[in-house]
This record gives C-alpha cells, structure tokens and sequence, in this order.
C-alpha cells in the first residue's frame, strides 16, 4: 500500500516528471496526481442448495486501480531528458540536478532487479537475503553533463552496462530518495538499507548483517539517529568521514536524502533532500584521479527505498518511470531487451499506452553542449516510416 505521505504529495511531482514540460505535457502529467489507490470490491453472493438446508456464501473480489497517467511521447521524453541533463549549474542553485537512472543487472525484467522481502514480487514472488545485502534498496546513479562523463567529453554509464529505467526526478529528490554517494558507496553491505555504516557479517541469519538491519546499540531496527547508521554519514551530516576526495583508499560517506528516516513506520515524513550538495561536492573534484582512472568518469550511487518507490510505480508507474533507456549500438539486443524490459513492466502495471524507450548515444560529445538522449524508431515499420519520411524531405 502507498504511504500516507504520498497523498500529500506537491502536485509538481507529476508536473515536473522532468523539470520542464510542455502545455500538453503538463496537462497530461497532472492528470495522475492526487490521492488514492487500489480500491478492492466485495461481492457476496447467496446461493441455496437443494438437498440441504444450508446457505452457501460466496465473496468474489474484484480490484480496480488509479487511473493511468499515460506516458509522453518518445520524442518528447527524448527533449526533457536532454534537457534535465544538461541544465546542471552549479552556480544556480534552481538549476535541475540530472537524471537518476538506474543500469539493470538483470537486462529484460524491470521486477528481476528489485529485491525487498516485504513486498510481493510478481516476477520472482517472495524474494529473500542473498549474502546478508541489505534488503529494499534499489541502487542508481545520477547523470548529467558535469559527470559520468568520459575524457573526450561522451556520456558514460555506470558499470558498464547496457539497459535501465528513468526514475522520477523530484520523486527521487523529494520522497523516496534515500541517500547519495559522491562515488560508488557499496550500499549494498550497509545498515539502514544501503544509507548506513557497514555491517560486519554477510550472514543471513545474523542480525549483525545488514540484510537483517538490526543496530547492535538497540537491538531493533536501524534507524537515521542510531550510531551505526550515522556513522555512515559524510561528517557535515553528522557522520565520521570527510568527503572522499578519490574512490580509491577514502571511506565512502553518504549524503542523506528524503527516506533517510524511513523504516517503515506510518507516520514518517519526508526529510530535506541533501543531493545537490552531493552533487555540487562530486563536480568540485572532477579534475582528481586514483589508480581506477579520472574522477570526471566514475559513476555515483543514488539509493532508492523500494518500500516508498513500488506502491507509487503500481499506483501511477508512467509518472515513476516514465522512461527506459539503452546504449544505443549497431548490435540490436539492447535496443530488444529495453522494449522487453518496457513491454513486461507495462503488461504488470495495466497500461495500455507503452512507456517509451530512449537510446543514449554515448558517441554524442556533450561538453560542446549536445545531449545524448535520442528516440529511434522502435521497429521496422516505424524505420522504414522514419525513412520515408526523410526521403519526402529531400526531395
């Protein structure tokens, strides 16, 4: 079920999808805000047999679900994108930060990448620990024209891989945002669900791993005010670690965000978001390096709280994801496994109208001021289309 909170969402979460919108987008975005959700229907039937004297009593449950906000059109998506990546200023303090996405494991199965024990998983049902990680966290990674960019001045994409999902910014920023790491934080053998301290078994069946996340100096759950878990926090936030200055031979500390505070409780409100600072702290070292090469082209880490994202993907998923995204390459399979990955995530989430799937062109130099966001035919049919198009142009 969604959280309490999230019905006192701003409207500018569905209207600022990606900071800036046409009329019509606008429009369209606002239509998925407000309250609500899943509503379940109870139908009782009475039935009386004939050769006794009973009543039977059938209930039959139906489920309905908030109206779908539908999806922008790929050329569009492909702008705002754009736009979002490139407005970085880190003189402008209202300038919009990047894109939060997060690269897949798992490359044609959006619910093959999320693993939190208290909630149902329709693809893979109840998952469970694995090598004691921390439990209902989703790691991603912030990109704009300022970094996870390579030397020759293209876009680069964290570890390497090939296909993700596109996560509502101001939702990141503002609700279910948990922490950040100027570098990559190896949130996944952290307390307090990757925002944390490290915890110092892979033990499943330990309470001392962070899958369990049970804080030695209270014996309960980890929260934000433990010792265990403000340690973890860069020192200005309270923690024990200056900010890295490299990834290589620093502790990584981390910037706490928005679900900072969140262990499931049902009065939890939202905290400050701290990413801009996270983010202005990672820009004012790109010129440093370490032994795994220059800082500019190293990947962050955005800690996502599965618990406050999933009821929000079920309950308007166009307006939480509203894009797929792969490295665009003469090989196809990337482009195949994002519309697979895009085409299970809609069927599971009703909706009618496809979320689109964007090419990143990491050939694109965007420090001369081009984005790498590029929506291509999605078949066949729309390529030759496209060409045809081109053709009558020509002429």
């Amino acid at each position: 079920r969604r959280h309490p909170s999230a019905r006192m969402a701003p409207a500018s979460w569905a209207a600022t999808l990606l900071a800036a919108t046409s009329a019509v987008s606008l429009a369209a975005l606002l239509e998925g805000c407000g309250g609500g959700g899943p509503t379940t229907r109870s139908t009782t039937l009475l039935t009386t047999s004939t050769t006794a004297l009973s009543v039977t009593t059938t209930t039959r449950t139906t489920t309905t679900h908030h109206v779908r906000t539908p999806p922008l059109a790929a050329r569009e998506m492909a702008e705002l994108l754009n736009t979002q990546y490139m407005g970085f200023d880190a003189k402008d303090d209202s300038s919009p930060l990047g894109i939060t996405i997060s690269m897949a494991a798992q490359l044609e199965s959006f619910y093959k990448n999320v693993f939190c024990s208290s909630m149902h998983n329709p693809v893979l049902g109840q998952t469970g620990c694995s090598l004691g990680r921390t439990d209902c966290r989703m790691s991603a990674s912030l990109y704009n024209h300022k970094m996870s960019v390579s030397m020759n001045g293209t876009a680069l994409l964290g570890l390497g891989r090939a296909v993700g999902f596109v996560f509502n910014q101001t939702m990141v920023e503002n609700y279910f945002g948990k922490c950040s790491y100027i570098w990559d934080g190896a949130s996944e053998r952290k307390y307090n669900n990757g925002c944390g301290g490290g915890a110092p078994t892979e033990d499943c069946n330990s309470t001392g791993s962070a899958y369990q996340n049970i804080c030695p100096s209270t014996g309960k759950t980890c929260t934000a005010h433990d010792e265990e878990v403000k340690d973890g926090f860069c020192q200005q936030f309270g923690g024990k670690f200056l900010v890295p200055d490299t990834h290589v031979g620093n502790p990584e500390c981390s910037f706490p965000g928005a679900a900072i505070e969140y262990h499931g409780q049902d009065d939890w409100k939202p905290s400050n978001s701290n990413m801009r600072a996270m983010v202005k702290a990672r820009v004012a070292r790109n010129n440093g390096s370490d032994s795994e090469g220059p800082n500019i082209e190293k990947w962050n880490e955005i800690v996502i709280e599965e618990r406050l994202l999933m009821p929000e993907v079920w309950f308007d998923p166009a307006v939480v994801i509203p894009a797929f995204v792969y490295r665009k390459s003469k090989d196809p399979q990337f482009k195949r496994s994002a519309k697979d990955m895009r085409d299970e995530f809609c069927k599971l989430n009703i909706l009618a109208i496809k979320i689109p799937i964007i090419a990143i062109d990491n050939s694109v130099v965007v420090t001369s001021g081009l984005g790498p966001f590029v929506a291509e035919p999605e078949d066949e049919d729309e390529e030759e289309e496209e060409q045809e198009v081109k053709e009558e142009v020509l002429v």
